[in-house]
């Protein structure tokens, strides 16, 4: 495998660079002035240069920012084999057309695309109990890329969205906790059990 040398973090204003740590990447500030921090990837002269032999997503690794392959958590998401569909490749008027079936992935949702990342990183930041809000697809992902790696972790959703659980095996590290309320309100909960430093709760870089 092909692993790209000083990938980093750098700072969109001073160019400051630094490697993964949990509180610069968490927060995505330049510990020097502030300002917000990319991923940076050295320029190659090939794709070749970028793509590795690992399966499903993991093959983009070195435009990934994980910073050790040995926390990679892959369940084979990703790579879901194309189908060919000529009766919709008929209706739009195009020769062939293939359709990528993300419901073969381990939980039967693109979901796992991101989990699988998502996960691994909280592994990089030895990161060992984890909660979230969802309305089914994220919360069931998370949870099995979790047991996966070993982390402990909580999953809030609406009751009205119970029966996307129905198949869910009991765990004793991943708690499910159904909610008769607005979605908001289970965001609320789920944020407030991590203030109390419980449980480090996830949520997208790009946000609040």
């Amino acid at each position: 495998m092909s692993i790209q040398k000083n990938r980093c973090w750098e700072c969109i204003n001073c160019l400051y660079r630094i490697d993964s740590t949990y509180d610069d990447e968490w927060s995505r500030k330049c510990p020097k002035c502030k300002n917000e921090l990319i991923f940076h990837v050295p320029q190659v002269d090939s794709w070749k240069a970028i793509v590795t032999d690992l399966p499903g997503i993991w093959r983009y690794y070195n435009l990934l920012p994980l910073f050790s392959p040995q926390h990679i958590i892959a369940l084979g998401e990703g790579s879901t084999p194309p189908v060919e569909s000529k009766r919709l490749a008929q209706l739009l008027g195009v020769r062939r057309l293939w359709l990528l079936p993300q419901s073969a992935n381990p939980t039967g949702t693109f979901k796992d695309l991101e989990a699988s990342f998502i996960i691994a990183k909280c592994r990089e930041w030895h990161l060992t109990r984890l909660c979230w809000h969802s309305t089914g697809n994220t919360a069931r992902s998370y949870r099995h890329y979790a047991l996966k790696a070993g982390i402990q972790n909580v999953s809030f959703y609406p009751l009205n969205c119970a029966y996307k659980w129905s198949g869910a095996s009991h765990h004793d590290d991943a708690l499910l906790f159904a909610y008769d309320g607005p979605f908001q309100q289970i965001s609320t909960i789920a944020k407030n059990l991590r203030r109390g430093g419980v449980l480090s709760t996830l949520r997208h870089w790009h946000g609040n």
